[in-house]
Formats: structure tokens, C-alpha cells, sequence
């Protein structure tokens, strides 16, 4: 049993060592977790990877400045203003204005303003006992585009990311592969009619002895 415990570990360290980039920014732009929960994992490892979350902002803010430099040449809308009648001001107006213009603009990043934001609670005790809150981390950012329109469009992006261990042929499993290794460069019309032909012809039973059987190789010939 401790030989098993310690492969166990072996592998559970391996997995945090060659850590995803894209499932780690994902943990950092959900507002319920951001860069303290990434921190709290990897101090549950051990000192040497406490230097992990700095190697993972420093990969964060380059894609971020990526964002930014595209954000800089995207072509600006016109926007048309109504005229107004320009109002002097007596000089302690003009000093209010002045000085709270002065304490409000912020040299932060959107992505350093992000962080600094408290989490969103991602858990309420119901009952006794703790219970994840239904929450959708794509609808806060598209609540959130004004405020961080450049993160938000980067957030978008990342999180939009399918992640999936499935290998893409085992979606269309019906008793055999449809996708095959010999059939990889399949057009999506094509698919959709071998797997609609297969539907008249057979329906979708499927063997459940024999559920991820390899493509038996069977042709099915498609009718007009």
C-alpha cells in the first residue's frame, strides 16, 4: 500500500510540475478563485514550487500586453458627440475637478486592477453545509467589458478554450469510430451524413459489451 501511495504521489507532483498555462490563467480569470486560490495550491506542495504563481502572472501579463498591443490598432469608433456650450468655472471648482481627477486615475493595469478586487463568494453555508453557488464566469465578463475591456476580451478568449481528455472521435461513438484514424480529414457535411444515414439505417443502438470498440472498418453507403 505505501508503494502505491508514493506512485500515487509521484504522479500527483508530476502533473503540477508540467502544469497547463491555459488551465492556470483559467483559475486566475475566474473572479470566485483568481491568483490566491493558484497560490494555495502549490504552497499545499511544498517550497519549491512556491515560485510557480510568479512564473504564471509573468506568462499572464505578457499574453494580457499581447491584448493590449492589438487593442492600440484596432480601428477606433466614431462616435459623434452633441455641441455644448463650453461654461467657465470659478477657480474652486476648477481645483475640486482637478484634484479628483488627479486621485482617481490609476496606473494600474486592468489586469493588476482585476487582482485587487475582492473574490466573489464561491460558496454559502446552506443548511450546514457548504454549497457551491451556480455562478458563469463568461456572463461576469461580459458584465464586466466596460470596466476591463481589453481583459475581458483576453478572459473571453481563454475561457473559451474546450479542455477535454476525450479524444474528438469518441463524441461520435456509435458502436464503431465514425472518426477514424482513416478518416480524420472529414468534412463536417460529410460526418453529418454518415451519422444521419447510420440513424435511418440502424438507429443509435449502441453494444454496450463492446461500447469503445475500435471502427470495424464497415463502408456505409450514403442514399439520396
Amino acid at each position: 500500500m505505501r508503494g502505491m501511495g508514493n506512485t500515487m504521489m509521484s504522479k500527483f507532483l508530476k502533473y503540477w510540475k508540467d502544469y497547463n498555462l491555459v488551465l492556470a490563467f483559467g483559475v486566475i480569470l475566474d473572479p470566485r478563485y483568481k491568483l490566491a486560490f493558484v497560490k494555495f495550491c502549490y504552497e499545499k506542495l511544498g517550497e519549491e514550487y512556491t515560485s510557480k504563481p510568479k512564473a504564471i502572472m509573468d506568462d499572464l501579463e505578457m499574453l494580457f500586453k499581447e491584448y493590449k498591443t492589438q487593442s492600440s490598432t484596432l480601428p477606433s469608433q466614431n462616435v459623434v458627440h452633441m455641441a455644448s456650450p463650453s461654461i467657465p468655472l470659478d477657480s474652486h471648482t476648477a481645483g475640486f475637478y482637478a484634484s479628483n481627477i488627479n486621485q482617481n486615475t490609476s496606473t494600474r493595469s486592468e489586469l493588476e486592477l482585476y487582482l485587487a478586487d475582492p473574490l466573489i463568494p464561491a460558496y454559502a453555508d446552506i443548511d450546514g453545509v457548504p454549497t457551491l453557488l451556480p455562478f458563469e464566469v463568461l456572463q461576469y465578463w461580459k458584465d464586466h467589458q466596460f470596466r476591463y475591456p481589453q481583459l475581458s476580451r483576453m478572459a473571453k478568449d481563454v475561457l473559451s478554450i474546450p479542455i477535454s481528455s476525450v479524444a474528438s472521435e469518441s463524441s461520435f461513438s456509435l458502436g464503431g469510430r465514425i472518426l477514424s484514424k482513416w478518416r480524420t480529414s472529414i468534412l463536417s457535411d460529410t460526418l453529418e451524413a454518415v451519422v444521419t444515414t447510420r440513424n435511418w439505417m440502424h438507429g443509435y443502438k449502441m453494444d454496450e459489451d463492446n461500447e469503445d470498440a475500435e471502427y470495424d472498418g464497415e463502408e456505409v453507403k450514403l442514399v439520396d
